[in-house]
């Protein structure tokens, strides 16, 4: 949990001027620019598993190039700490948690952000889900790729962790720039992927709300001929008799009761008097 400051500091990294990146980072506008679900379909996509701030497809080719990635850049800070444990230290590769990924961020020292898509939910203020779009933010204000994949325990075993690990950042990865363009790729198409997937949603959607709209429609216009047809057929099937006995009753009582109404107004009016 962070400080009030400490948001503040966040918020204030993601407004700073860009420095310049490594000439063989790819162009990560395409990869990183978050997208705005629709709300309503968002039920049916997220998960526990698969988290709202994700905006890529999960994919198995994904996890496996960030498998391998990572446990390469693990092995070649393994070997530099056997040869020299202080410049070990100074020429790390990576970075784990939340708090020391943003703390980099800040220092734009990252070229990449893996993020676990299975984080805890925790959407009071200033809690892990605020962190995490502060995180997604800042790298992406910073064109720095951010990639989600793998689950926290498979992230933590990754890095050499017993423990689950929800975020990993990338200082440099020197030596393992086959698998970094390689998963920069496969992250391109999986979030193209989740834009389509999110379109025909939405198209479906929109179609299912104006079949549904078509159908009251047809069942009130439906109801409406039924109301009118039964009442012609009630008329219709009426027997003649029945219509000149109607007929009769109201051309022999209709004089009879307006005499009878006036005579009834001029008793009255005599008791009164």
């Amino acid at each position: 949990m962070y400080s009030a400051e400490e948001r503040t500091e966040s918020a204030e990294a993601c407004t700073v001027p860009l420095n310049d990146q490594s000439q063989d980072v790819p162009d990560a506008t395409e990869v990183s620019i978050p997208v705005q679900q629709p709300s309503s379909i968002l039920p049916k996509i997220h998960s526990r598993r698969f988290r709202e701030y994700c905006s890529q497809v999960l994919s198995k080719e994904v996890d496996s190039c960030v498998t391998e990635l990572l446990k390469e850049l693990v092995r070649f800070q393994d070997r530099l700490y056997l040869k020299d444990p202080v410049k070990a230290k100074t020429k790390r590769r990576l970075v784990m948690g939340l708090r020391e990924v943003l703390k980099h961020l800040k220092l734009k020292k990252l070229k990449c952000v893996i993020i676990s898509p299975n984080c805890e939910k925790i959407q009071s203020k200033g809690g892990l889900d605020d962190t995490l779009q502060t995180i997604i933010n800042c790298a992406y204000e910073q064109n720095v790729p951010f990639v989600f994949a793998l689950n926290r325990k498979a992230l933590g075993r990754c890095v050499n962790k017993a423990v689950p690990v929800s975020v990993v950042g990338i200082f440099s990865y020197d030596g393992a720039q086959n698998h970094f363009h390689k998963l920069y790729d496969l992250t391109m198409k999986a979030r193209q992927d989740y834009k389509d997937m999110i379109t025909s949603l939405q198209k479906q959607q929109n179609e299912d709300e104006e079949e549904e709209n078509d159908v009251e429609t047809v069942s009130e216009e439906s109801h409406r001929e039924n109301v009118t047809t039964a009442s012609a057929i009630e008329e219709t099937d009426e027997p003649n008799y029945i219509k000149v006995w109607k007929r009769m009753l109201e051309e022999k009582y209709t004089p009879y009761a307006m005499s009878l109404e006036e005579s009834l107004t001029n008793d009255v009016f005599n008791f009164h008097l």
